[in-house]
């Protein structure tokens, strides 16, 4: 499993994956404060990891530490959201 997954915690064993093990985020004084005012990223997370991290492979980071149900459909235009600074994720 990628270390980049949001299942990177939970167990394999052959081929059949275990109960899911969340990956926690606690929040960080370096964290980027975002105010979501471009369109392009609206349910887009996977864009916006791009944007920031250089992979789209960390969309779900800010569904998780933002404590969304959903991390696609909660990510709108208009809404600030909290995100891990480019240091902390790329060095996980």
């Amino acid at each position: 499993m990628k270390p980049t997954s949001p299942y990177a915690k939970t167990p394999i064993s052959g081929r059949f994956m275990g109960y899911y093990v969340h990956r926690s985020i606690p929040e960080a004084d370096d964290d980027y404060i975002i105010n979501m005012n471009d369109p392009r990223f609206e349910h887009r997370p996977d864009l916006l990891s791009y944007q920031l991290y250089g992979k789209p492979d960390y969309w779900w980071v800010f569904g998780v530490l933002n404590h969304w149900e959903d991390p696609v459909y909660d990510l709108k235009v208009g809404m600030t959201l909290r995100a891990p600074s480019r240091a902390r994720i790329l060095n996980q």
